[in-house]
């Protein structure tokens, strides 16, 4: 990536990270400030410490989506940025960036040398080395899960002494859910 278009996705980033940030869940730990992995971990183990104090029993799914950067669709990117009421020349851009991406195969020639295929179009995933791509992958992640309603059936009380349940934690493609 030139250095112009870094200064472009850093400008893409400062836009809309405010308006993504409020609206994902606090479960929700990557690419977030003041967050990180090791928040899930020792929340994880909070929550079985307390389970177990009290001799109860809780269940945890662990979920790591397989090639989730590659996989998700760029219309639906577009759709969750709208959805959230990203300002429509912000995803205009966007979409232009996407729009004009594309790959190739390089493969290494007996004699060290380097062929390449032709080039194709790439209609999945978020563009690899960008700095707004991850934010906009978890927003689209956590669409996902709100759609899938197995966040409503989750959740593990924390003790009979705390009412409150802790149903997921999620860290970037990795999610966890209690029952």
């Amino acid at each position: 990536m030139n250095h112009a278009y870094k200064v472009l996705s850093h400008i893409i980033l400062s836009l809309i990270k405010d308006q993504i940030d409020d609206i994902l869940p606090d479960s929700q730990n990557g690419f977030r400030s003041d967050r990180n992995g090791d928040d899930n971990t020792v929340q994880l183990q909070w929550l079985v410490e307390r389970v177990h104090e009290e001799g109860r029993r809780v269940l945890a799914v662990f979920i790591d989506f397989k090639d989730a950067f590659s996989s998700i669709s760029h219309s639906f990117m577009m759709k969750c940025l709208k959805d959230v009421g990203i300002s429509r020349k912000i995803r205009v851009i966007i979409s232009e960036i996407y729009k004009g991406a594309q790959g190739s195969v390089r493969l290494r020639q007996a004699d060290g040398s380097y062929e390449y295929s032709k080039p194709f179009e790439i209609s999945r995933g978020v563009l690899q080395g960008d700095i707004f791509s991850p934010l906009v992958f978890i927003l689209g992640l956590s669409k996902l899960l709100k759609q899938s309603n197995l966040q409503q059936h989750a959740g593990a009380r924390i003790s009979t002494i705390i009412p409150s349940k802790i149903v997921s934690s999620e860290y970037v493609d990795d999610a966890s859910f209690f029952f």
